[in-house]
């Protein structure tokens, strides 16, 4: 069991052996949102511009009595009109509205469709921090010198340092549980459909002592939201029922059917 219980708490200390830890008010689940995708995805839009900006946004097959200048000038004209797709046993449309109706219009928004992702993933933690801090008590703070007080050595006999961390721990807690604003007999309210409207309202929470909890299960919300909408979203932009790709691969590899074929490359302009 004790072998057991070791298994157990190395795995949970995974995140923390990667990423290292961070004295903050979130959960790892949220820093993978905010701080790593966000890296990620802002490093990939990186360097997608840079590619995209420079010489070689998009290679096409030409002929191969095509001189340098014709091909640079094929690349151009590619890259401007869009691309689209035909399987190499179909034959090419000849008509410009087929063409049309299987073109792939996403190759020069990328880099502002990552952007746009990474400011989704980042703002339920702009709300969180903004929101938070209308509380009433520093979270963050309070986090912090929990975190500190765990970490001080009682062998180093600085039990002086350790009782000041809890004493503070303490006070900020305790002036925010007995903030007089919240007394129902301090608060001369008349039972309206007013007042019933303001209870349940997120922006008088923080005198009824729930609007932290409201708020922080608000951000969770949104992280989830995002996610989710984000892959709807990537399905709009990129067709293909995006969606469910990773549930089809899956499905492939344990059929043993081999990888999933994707009907994108290579594309006629």
């Amino acid at each position: 069991q004790t072998i057991k219980m070791d298994i157990v708490g190395t795995i949970t200390r995974l995140p923390t052996l990667f990423f290292g830890a961070s004295p903050c008010d979130d959960s790892f689940a949220d820093r993978l949102s905010y701080k790593y995708t966000v890296l990620m995805l802002a490093l990939f839009a990186i360097l997608v511009t840079s590619k995209q900006f420079g010489t070689k946004h998009i290679q096409c097959w030409v002929p191969a009595q095509f001189t340098k200048n014709y091909e640079e000038y094929v690349n151009d004209i590619c890259w401007v009109s869009n691309t689209y797709y035909i399987p190499l046993e179909q034959k090419v449309p000849t008509l410009e509205h087929e063409r049309r109706q299987n073109e792939l219009r996403y190759y020069q928004w990328i880099p502002f469709i990552l952007i746009l992702q990474a400011f989704g993933f980042y703002f339920p933690h702009i709300v969180w921090r903004s929101l938070s801090r209308r509380s009433g008590i520093d979270v963050r703070d309070i986090v912090d010198a929990a975190i500190h007080y765990k970490s001080v050595d009682v062998a180093t006999q600085d039990d002086k340092h350790k009782n000041e961390l809890m004493e503070y721990i303490v006070e900020a807690i305790d002036k925010y549980v007995d903030d007089p604003r919240r007394q129902v007999e301090e608060r001369r309210q008349s039972i309206s459909l007013k007042y019933v409207l303001l209870t349940i309202c997120i922006c008088l929470g923080k005198y009824l002592g729930n609007y932290l909890i409201i708020v922080y299960f608000t951000t969770k919300a949104l992280f989830i939201a995002n996610a989710v909408c984000q892959i709807f979203l990537l399905n709009l932009f990129l067709g293909q029922e995006f969606h469910l790709f990773g549930i089809q691969v899956l499905k492939r590899i344990l059929q043993g059917r081999g990888k999933l074929k994707r009907k994108k490359f290579s594309c006629w302009c």
